[in-house]
């Protein structure tokens, strides 16, 4: 999709948005069409519907169009590269899980490294991209995903629930829409100096099966070990209680798994 089936502009919580009826996926848009991004941000790119929608580890995101919330936040964040990704992960769920909390009282948790739970169901998630200059994060592409008012099935390991699942009755997309960039532009401004354990107790009190037994799938060996959850560290790691002691666990070396 070359993107011409734009049919809306809009500023809302001071983002530039633009809506699309239907995209390859919102963050391809966003990263080829940067040169005339760059000049309008903070913007958010959106899409009734994806052809190539992405989750974690090339997983597809599907959705049925107009039912959900598919769209890419772009923005200049400035982060050292070091404490980035943590500090840009924690934004984007912690903003999607506040937004949920704040409008419907339902309450929601991070499952690392970044989706979030309802009722133990996957209801959004995370997929962010990043420009680097020098030793900062000049540009960042956050795409999000929130199921609104589809019913899945499943997706993945995992089962999949939307908000109006979990309500019982439709959901005002634009509502949310506009709830999550409000609160994305003050937690961003609440959290612009806090200090990285801050940060990291925040997000551990929101973390998906804190202190309860979970399997992990350790990729190098091809072993399965169990851990108890406790702390989502800002080197992007998941800290846990294995077999009496501390254990750092990276995503690129271990899956959580049902």
């Amino acid at each position: 999709m070359d993107g011409s089936n734009l049919h809306k502009e809009a500023i809302i919580a001071g983002f530039k948005c633009r809506f699309f009826k239907e995209l390859d996926s919102t963050n391809s848009y966003a990263r080829e069409n940067m040169s005339d991004l760059i000049n309008v941000l903070p913007a958010v790119i959106l899409a009734d519907s994806q052809q190539e929608g992405r989750g974690q580890n090339e997983n597809t995101w599907d959705s049925e169009p107009e039912k959900n919330l598919l769209l890419s936040v772009v923005i200049k964040p400035g982060f050292s590269v070091q404490e980035g990704l943590f500090r840009i992960n924690y934004l984007l769920t912690f903003s999607i899980i506040d937004t949920i909390k704040r409008l419907f009282g339902v309450e929601a948790h991070l499952k690392w490294p970044n989706d979030v739970f309802v009722n133990d169901k996957k209801v959004a998630g995370v997929l962010a991209e990043t420009s680097i200059q020098g030793d900062k994060i000049n540009i960042l592409i956050g795409g999000v995903g929130i199921n609104i008012n589809q019913s899945f099935d499943s997706v993945g390991a995992y089962k999949a629930i939307s908000l109006a699942d979990v309500l019982g009755k439709e959901v005002d997309k634009d509502l949310v829409l506009k709830t999550f960039l409000a609160t994305l532009k003050e937690i961003s401004e609440k959290t612009a100096y806090s200090s990285l354990n801050f940060l990291e107790e925040k997000s551990s009190k929101i973390l998906w099966k804190r202190g309860k037994e979970q399997k992990f799938y350790d990729k190098e060996t091809g072993k399965t070990i169990l851990a108890f959850p406790d702390k989502f560290c800002s080197d992007h790691s998941l800290l846990v209680r294995h077999n009496g002691i501390n254990k750092k666990l990276r995503h690129e070396s271990f899956q959580w798994i049902p």
